[in-house]
């Protein structure tokens, strides 16, 4: 998973390095955000993120996301909880007009998913992708996404968060 991430870092640096950039848009932007799964009756998601993202235009951003999952059971007879991690190079396709207040996204990306069980014994990396919709307006983004972890247990989360940078010039 190391060697995956330097590479996620390396294609990152190698963006930033290309000229071509939004005009409207300050380029660099960093997301925090937080979600639940609403759609699974038999246990409760939890997802924490951060995701830098570089524009390379005004309607398209490379970024990383950097996410974790907590699990937990709902079911009397155990079940317990399971951890998640995910490391993923992430693109964003902003589909309304950049002088709208608010901008409608559709996006998604792919990468490594850790899942491990309740004391950490069993850990397992896997391949994975991700598509997600969502809006942005002032500093709050939210956003649909489906995480397929290439494991036994993908998931459906609901986020929102915060942005700091990648404001209008």
């Amino acid at each position: 998973m190391t060697k995956l991430t330097l590479v996620f870092i390396s294609l990152f640096a190698f963006a930033t390095a290309i000229k071509a950039q939004s005009t409207t848009y300050h380029a660099f932007k960093i997301d925090l955000g937080a979600g639940v799964d609403l759609l699974n009756d038999n246990a409760a998601t939890f997802t924490f993120t951060i995701e830098p993202h570089y524009r390379l235009s005004d309607v398209f951003a490379l970024g990383l996301r950097f996410q974790g999952a907590v699990n937990v059971s709902l079911k009397n007879n155990g079940g317990g909880v399971h951890a998640y991690s995910s490391d993923c190079l992430s693109g964003d396709y902003y589909v309304t007009d950049v002088k709208k207040t608010s901008m409608l996204f559709i996006g998604g990306g792919l990468g490594v998913f850790t899942q491990s069980d309740n004391n950490g014994d069993n850990q397992v990396d896997n391949f994975g992708f991700f598509p997600r919709v969502g809006v942005e307006t002032s500093r709050f983004r939210g956003s649909l996404e489906y995480n397929v972890t290439g494991g036994l247990r993908n998931y459906f989360s609901i986020n929102a968060g915060v942005y700091f940078g990648g404001r209008r010039r």
